[in-house]
């Protein structure tokens, strides 16, 4: 459509080439990888001359982002947490930068300080104190939708979970459930988790929370990956495999699978899930395949996956 706009032969033919089937590639390397915008696309061809009402017409319509919450609605049931990436890339060509919309403006959020808001209380004969100003909170559109991420029916259940990065986000509110069941008293059953990032120092989210909860017995068993801190890459599916024969025990007794994150992850911890059910289950490739399949058939083995 913005070929038709360009005043320029040789612009004409390189927009129309990037439109088609033959430049599929061209148009991952240029646009897609590089983070091109709209904007950005319309400055590299300076003879586009669009009218104001076309350039709307063209121009898609901003998609909702999708997050998931990251607290239990059991031990905050008036608060929603959400945990995402801040998107920003500063090192493209020609100087370009690229932000997340949705996730820069969330964090560009200011929250009210209590500090600035609240009048120190004054006392005097007649015992008036000072007023607290009404505080101004950000508000978003939004709206909640159900999720396939529920906790087992029996607290007793022993549960795995793999999220690593910002997919730990569901993990996190089942750990918060987790712990109020068994401050309740509730007997509840071994917790798994496997969290990979890059750097400890840099991305371990919620590492102190974690930990907690490790100490507490709400969190059994701990495995972290840090993919960048060792001469070897490691993720957590070579974590899963390092335990799998306790995770093939978890499975034997009716124990539930939660994975959260990009799809490549998810690929390769369905894998490596297969693998420990072959190896240690001691089944065919065929038979470990279809075992994995049947959790998933009876939403024992539970994805939430998206593009990286």
């Amino acid at each position: 459509a913005l070929a038709h706009y360009a005043t320029s032969s040789v612009d004409q033919d390189r927009l129309l080439r990037l439109a088609s089937a033959d430049g599929k590639a061209e148009y991952q390397t240029w646009v897609v990888d590089a983070h091109r915008t709209f904007g950005d696309v319309i400055e590299a061809f300076p003879s586009l001359q669009i009218p104001l009402v076309a350039f709307i017409h063209i121009l898609p319509s901003l998609q909702p982002r999708y997050y998931t919450i990251s607290s239990s609605s059991v031990v905050h049931p008036t608060r929603i947490h959400v945990t995402l990436g801040v998107i920003a890339t500063s090192d493209l060509p020609e100087g370009r930068q690229f932000k997340g919309v949705t996730s820069n403006y969330l964090a560009k959020l200011v929250l009210p300080d209590a500090a600035v808001l609240d009048k120190p209380k004054v006392a005097n004969p007649y015992g008036e104190q000072g007023k607290k100003q009404v505080r101004t909170w950000p508000s978003i559109r939004m709206t909640i939708r159900k999720s396939t991420f529920k906790l087992p029916p029996s607290p007793e259940t022993p549960v795995i979970l793999v999220g690593p990065g910002t997919g730990i986000a569901p993990m996190r509110a089942f750990l918060q459930e987790r712990h109020a069941q068994k401050q309740a008293g509730e007997t509840v059953g071994a917790t798994w988790l496997f969290f990979g990032c890059r750097r400890q120092s840099e991305d371990y989210l919620y590492q102190q929370e974690l930990e907690t909860y490790q100490t507490s017995g709400t969190l059994s068993d701990l495995h972290v990956a840090f993919s960048r801190d060792s001469a070897q890459k490691v993720y957590v599916q070579h974590l899963i495999r390092q335990q799998g024969a306790a995770l093939w025990k978890v499975l034997a007794v009716g124990g539930y699978v939660y994975v959260c994150g990009a799809t490549l992850m998810g690929t390769d911890v369905h894998k490596a899930f297969v693998e420990l059910v072959q190896t240690h289950g001691a089944k065919s490739v065929v038979d470990a395949t279809r075992y994995v399949q049947d959790l998933q058939h009876n939403h024992r083995y539970i994805q939430e996956l998206w593009s990286a």
